[in-house]
């Protein structure tokens, strides 16, 4: 999963490609962040980094030793060698990613006889509004036609402030609005390669404040690479008209569901049977790896479940989600009337159960077209919930009302958390209950996303179709599952350890040099 992987920044993604190392005016190895003035803000970042920029071809590239660097779940680190797949080191050294700006520029420069800079990037950790300066660190990066983009949102996905939305996205069409933000439909901008001109995304113009923006990132960035949660693509501030450094509001890009909401797809009809369980196949899959990670949504829904290709459900909007290690949240009232628990509705301490709950509910609306407990006023349907009075027949799916689906509806929607299933045992029971659902590529993968953490329930899994049929690829778990790991064996060419200091040195000071520029107050900070 996402936060545990580490990613390499000297790396290749698909057909894009990049190099990225520290500036030589932090030291080699790097030891010193440049200090900035926060009261400066942005102004004061983007001075320094076009200062920076604008010394590159000045810089003694010959003499220069380029430390290479790689992404971790703890932020920018050093990598081994120069190749691509070393492993980082695990000194101290490391640039923390999460609520850290970005900011980057180009350099203008081209040098076929150096491995030179296309881009410099400016991270500018967060510390405490208090606190009179902020630590700046520059990254040097050569990139190809899209792998600025990939390396910027890899930054981002980890929780880095961008802050170039106008740039990178063109806001198509509203096309949902909820309790804390307004949710767009993007277009990316042309770029030099037509393989991310006019990918579509989904914009979340947030009006929530910053800690629960933050909340929400960091639940995204625990699950987003699960199929059935939605992928979190990016994080940027928006800035106000006077170019100030408060920020007012947030933007988060992320995947996009093609195909529409379950609400809209409801206001159109019942589903049939079939399409009904491979959905739940694969909310239950987010939801159980959700609870592994401690989380709880606390609002399933239709309209928190969008379509994507391939029927494949994804769960989104963690505005409200909390984790099961924050008993303060757990206390406080959430959901949505008709999909909400009793303990909710009562405002009672609740756990991942509730979920359950709200999955239930989803399940009845999904086969009958309406909520299992209706009512004519919002104050009448929460006093139902309360009840969990429940008519389980359902005339419009005859087979919701064998007896295995009528046991476990009935279990979804207990009254008493206690008496629900979890929802790894929802997802067993789907899985069991439909033999043409779990045979499609959607429940296939939704299955497969659990096999990482040990999740993956003993099911039988859809035999090799015949010679003609397609295939689904779920024969074997534990294979898709598992992923090759390589070793490369790697050779170090360095100047002598005397002479490398002495250049160090004179290197560093240049930069400072460079960099010292009236009107931004800017230091070195020996730790």
């Amino acid at each position: 999963m996402q936060n545990s992987m580490t990613s390499n920044v000297t790396a290749s993604l698909g057909e894009s490609s990049w190099m990225c190392w520290l500036h030589p005016v932090h030291g080699t190895p790097a030891k010193y962040p440049l200090q900035v003035s926060q009261h400066e803000g942005l102004d004061g970042l983007r001075h320094v980094m076009d200062e920076a920029a604008s010394g590159v071809r000045q810089l003694p590239w010959k003499h220069m030793k380029q430390e290479s660097i790689c992404m971790t779940p703890l932020g920018i680190q050093y990598q081994d060698a120069d190749d691509g797949l070393s492993p980082c080191h695990s000194s101290e050294f490391h640039i923390p990613l999460e609520w850290s700006d970005v900011l980057y520029t180009d350099t203008q420069f081209r040098d076929s006889r150096e491995r030179t800079p296309t881009q410099i990037l400016l991270l500018a950790p967060e510390v405490a509004k208090s606190d009179a300066h902020r630590p700046v660190w520059l990254l040097f990066g050569h990139f190809d036609s899209d792998g600025l983009g990939h390396f910027l949102q890899s930054l981002s996905r980890c929780g880095a402030i961008r802050w170039d939305l106008r740039e990178t996205y063109d806001a198509v069409r509203p096309c949902g609005q909820g309790l804390h933000g307004t949710v767009f439909v993007g277009e990316s901008k042309a770029s030099p390669s037509s393989r991310t001109q006019g990918r579509k995304v989904a914009v979340k113009v947030t009006d929530s404040d910053e800690d629960r923006v933050r909340r929400e990132v960091r639940f995204m960035f625990q699950t987003g690479e699960h199929p059935n949660i939605v992928s979190l693509l990016g994080v940027f501030g928006v800035e106000k008209a006077d170019a100030s450094f408060k920020r007012e509001r947030y933007a988060l890009v992320m995947e996009l569901g093609s195909n529409g909401d379950l609400g809209a797809l409801l206001a159109r009809g019942v589903l049939p049977e079939f399409r009904g369980m491979e959905i739940m196949i694969g909310v239950m899959s987010a939801l159980a790896f959700l609870h592994s990670q401690r989380i709880v949504h606390r609002d399933v829904k239709p309209e928190n479940v969008v379509l994507h290709a391939e029927h494949r459900p994804m769960l989104v909007d963690f505005s409200i989600a909390a984790s099961l290690d924050d008993p303060t949240a757990l206390l406080r009232s959430s959901g949505s009337p008709g999909y909400a628990a009793p303990e909710i509705v009562e405002q009672r301490a609740h756990c991942e159960k509730v979920d359950v709950f709200g999955a239930g509910a989803l399940w009845y609306t999904l086969m009958s077209g309406r909520l299992p407990f209706p009512g004519s006023s919002t104050k009448e349907i929460l006093a139902n919930s309360r009840r969990c009075d429940v008519e389980l027949a359902m005339n419009s799916c005859p087979e919701c009302n064998e007896p295995q689906m009528q046991s476990l509806l009935k279990g979804m929607l207990a009254r008493n958390p206690s008496e629900r299933p979890s929802a790894l045992e929802c997802f067993k029971s789907f899985w069991q209950l439909s033999e043409a659902a779990r045979r499609t590529p959607a429940s296939i993968e939704s299955m497969v996303a659990l096999a990482p953490l040990g999740l993956t329930p003993k099911l039988a899994v859809p035999e090799r179709p015949a010679q003609g049929e397609s295939t689904s690829g779920g024969s074997n778990v534990s294979d898709i599952a598992s992923e090759a790991k390589s070793k490369a064996l790697v050779e170090e060419l360095s100047l002598s350890t005397s002479a490398s200091n002495m250049m160090e040195l004179v290197v560093q000071t240049f930069c400072l040099q460079r960099l010292h520029v009236c009107g931004t107050v800017l230091t070195v900070s020996a730790h």
